[in-house]
């Protein structure tokens, strides 16, 4: 196969694993529930890449060992979770995602400037589609709040189409005018569903976007920062005080049983998983209590509920120091390409909006977990090409 073709189909691929679960639950109820899509995208991933799929940076297959040994802990662990057998959830939350991530280091490194292009119009069918459908949904704090059949899931997500805007104006494919409109857009449509990481995510991306294009050094660009901050400022002030979003987070840190703790105070109702989470830690601190066994084991909510919301203390109280060990060195390889001081100085720009991207990406975690996450390991992907390539492949490309 010609590697052009191999490429496209690749894109194809993408669009299918970010498109697909949105339009499963919106227009087709739901159909396929046991992921064979799923399983077919990561078939046809192998069958059309070959060996060359996973030439990647060795560090990268960190993450595969991170889900070999999720498995056999799980084997020794038990699991718990009622809607699917064993084998189905592995491959869709732990083995999917990573392929999903070597797909995206595939594209990026065939042809940047095109990948980029393609993925913001995935990103951006995504996000229109989901905002058509939003309606009032119950929520378990503060009442009803706008949503759609996704959940959170969807306004996680959608604050990546924010980082591929801003790429995409950086190639100069896109407008001032249209980022500022898609910048805008995604802020309100976080600001009516209430969805606070989300929110804080893309003030996140949309600052350090703005940092990195704005170029550095000059004086007027000290003034730029200036002004940014004084309107992320008063953005912020007008959102905690007026919105939705302020209502659950101040409804959030009112209600915390832990107001001698700042951190946990901050972390809201999340506060008592982190403080659970670090109990069962140091009842099993080598391998954890296995994948996924919070939800069974915590005194406070059983099922789905319980999830462990935070991607740190999954990491600490389900994988142990085994798991964490490998999570660091994972993301150690991430933050050490963001942050490469040559790479940053050749593309400034583009390493700035990504170090924003990883610092809204590991603020989400705080409260979030994301080792299923294909959309962020996607972006993992992206990163990892990315800041791999020189400035004369990019030019090229």
């Amino acid at each position: 196969m010609a590697d052009k073709q191999r490429f496209e189909i690749n894109l194809i691929l993408v669009a299918l694993a970010v498109l697909w679960p949105l339009f499963q639950v919106q227009y087709f109820g739901g159909f396929d529930g046991q992921g064979r899509i799923k399983i077919l995208i990561s078939i046809l991933a192998i069958i059309v890449n070959g060996q060359r799929l996973f030439s990647v940076p060795k560090v990268m297959h960190i993450r595969l060992l991170w889900v070999i040994f999720c498995i056999i802990n799980a084997y020794f662990k038990g699991f718990y979770f009622e809607a699917t057998s064993f084998p189905n959830w592995a491959h869709h939350r732990l083995f999917y995602p990573y392929i999903i991530m070597l797909l995206g280091y595939q594209v990026i490194t065939y042809d940047v400037k095109k990948s980029i292009w393609f993925l913001f119009g995935v990103y951006f069918i995504y996000t229109a589609v989901g905002a058509l459908n939003l309606t009032f949904m119950q929520s378990y704090d503060i009442g009803d709040r706008l949503g759609n059949d996704l959940g959170n899931a969807y306004f996680n997500t959608i604050v990546l189409l924010m980082t591929y805007s801003a790429l995409m104006f950086t190639n100069k494919r896109l407008s001032l005018f249209t980022l500022l409109l898609i910048s805008l857009s995604l802020a309100f449509l976080l600001v009516i569903s209430g969805e606070r990481k989300g929110l804080i995510a893309v003030f996140i991306i949309i600052i350090g976007s703005y940092l990195g294009l704005s170029g550095r050094g000059s004086a007027h660009s000290v003034v730029r920062y200036l002004i940014i901050f004084g309107i992320a400022y008063f953005a912020v002030e007008y959102v905690v005080q007026s919105t939705t979003f302020g209502v659950r987070m101040e409804n959030s840190i009112e209600n915390s049983e832990f107001q001698g703790n700042w951190f946990l105070t901050l972390m809201g109702d999340r506060g008592i998983q982190y403080y659970e989470g670090w109990q069962f830690f140091l009842k099993n601190p080598m391998s954890g209590i296995g994948i996924r066994n919070f939800a069974e084991m915590n005194s406070f909510w059983f099922g789905g509920a319980g999830v462990l919301h935070s991607e740190y203390m999954v990491q600490l109280a389900e994988c142990g120091i085994i798991g964490t060990v490998m999570f660091i060195i994972f993301y150690y390889g991430l933050l050490n390409r963001v942050f490469n001081i040559e790479w940053a100085r050749e593309n400034h720009a583009e390493a700035t909006i990504f170090k924003a991207t990883m610092v809204a990406i590991m603020a989400i975690n705080l409260v979030s977990w994301s080792y299923d996450n294909e959309n962020i390991f996607l972006m993992y992907g992206v990163i990892y090409a990315y800041c791999g390539l020189s400035k004369n492949d990019k030019r090229q490309a």
